[in-house]
């Protein structure tokens, strides 16, 4: 039986939606590069899941680790890496925005590039902090009311109540209540998530195939 063009059309349009083709794909690629441990996944319209490494993230989209679980997510030019109790969500996807949330737990964003007019937002339940230069963050979401932000480099700018505070290279400030008081505090040592951070780091760049001439 031979099919009619317009019925073969709608055929082919169904069958890619049915594979999962999404019509608006956010402008910036983000996906979960590696996870090991329990790892939650939530699009913005499904149950929980079980994450599993190279799934694309889109807004709405939810990622939390649980006791003894981690992940990493690729974002173009930068590397987000959850520690265990973490949760996030993604906000902004766009070629120029970046925003992301955290509900609980900490994160680390090492950040290779920051060109001209782009952002990239780290919000909590009581700051947003916005990334100024390129460089490594940590975040740590210690209650609704208390969030502590760590520069090891680069500079990234806090909105509080009594204006922009800018965090400069090896600067930790504790961010507290919801107006935003910052305080300077002493920076802590690298612990064991730093440590498998820096392990990521390494294995990354070894599997990176060698620069030819």
């Amino acid at each position: 039986m031979k099919m009619h063009p317009a019925l073969l059309l709608l055929a082919l349009a169904a069958s890619s939606l049915a594979w999962g083709a999404a019509p608006d794909e956010p402008e910036r690629i983000a996906r979960l590069s590696y996870a090991e441990g329990p790892v939650t996944f939530q699009g913005a319209t499904e149950s929980p899941t079980s994450a599993l490494p190279d799934r694309p993230l889109r807004p709405g989209d939810r990622l939390a680790t649980g006791r003894g679980g981690r992940s990493e997510l690729a974002l173009g030019t930068a590397t987000l890496r959850l520690d265990e109790d973490t949760e996030l969500s993604v906000i902004d996807l766009e070629s120029a925005a970046f925003r992301v949330e955290f509900s609980a737990g900490t994160a680390i964003v090492h950040l290779r590039e920051l060109v001209e007019d782009e952002s990239f937002e780290l919000v909590t339940p009581n700051a947003t902090i916005a990334l100024q230069t390129a460089g490594e963050y940590r975040v740590d979401v210690m209650s609704d009311e208390v969030t502590a932000l760590t520069v090891r480099h680069g500079v990234a700018e806090v909105a509080t109540a009594g204006g922009p505070v800018h965090v400069a290279a090896g600067q930790r400030v504790r961010l507290q209540g919801r107006d935003v008081v910052a305080q300077l505090t002493t920076p802590l040592l690298a612990d064991a998530f730093e440590d498998w951070v820096l392990e990521r780091e390494v294995q990354l760049a070894e599997a990176e195939p060698p620069v030819r001439d």
